[in-house]
């Protein structure tokens, strides 16, 4: 791992294990307010019967089958190891990440939006000194940029 490389051995892993629970979390956090929820599965009124299951189409009895084993948990949790279990995309100059989690919003619907959310944050390079200084031009052309110039 790229952590243990870095850092060690030892501080490595404290830094990864770190990284893994809090990435954990997060992915816990949206998945709760994301996923799919069928907290209330519909219930057949005593006067209505439900139809046999030979007469339901295969997609309502695996759904039933899915909901009574708390199957959308089981399934968005799947998506964060199945993303885990990839391989790694090859790193080179041309790769664009954003564009990576868009093409692949449909397979990873909770970490596409967790990196929506988290790589859309603007990076700035105003340096502090004169972020906080009152006189002459605090911000040039360049720095009031978001471009790569």
């Amino acid at each position: 791992m790229a952590m243990m490389i870095l850092f060690g051995d030892e501080i490595g892993e404290k830094l990864w294990e770190t990284v893994n629970t809090s990435f954990h979390a997060l992915f816990e956090e949206y998945r709760n307010m994301y996923a799919p929820s069928d907290n209330a599965p519909q219930q057949p009124t005593e006067t209505q019967e439900p139809p046999p299951e030979s007469k339901r189409s295969f997609k309502s009895i695996i759904a039933e089958k899915m909901r009574k084993r708390g199957g959308a948990n089981a399934t968005t949790k799947s998506e964060l190891d199945k993303y885990f279990s990839e391989d790694n995309e090859e790193d080179n100059e041309g790769f664009d990440i954003l564009k990576y989690w868009k093409g692949n919003a449909r397979r990873f619907s909770i970490l596409s939006r967790m990196a929506r959310d988290l790589l859309a944050i603007p990076i700035s390079t105003v340096a502090s000194e004169s972020a906080f200084s009152k006189g002459g031009r605090v911000l040039d052309d360049f720095r009031s940029s978001l471009n790569n110039g």
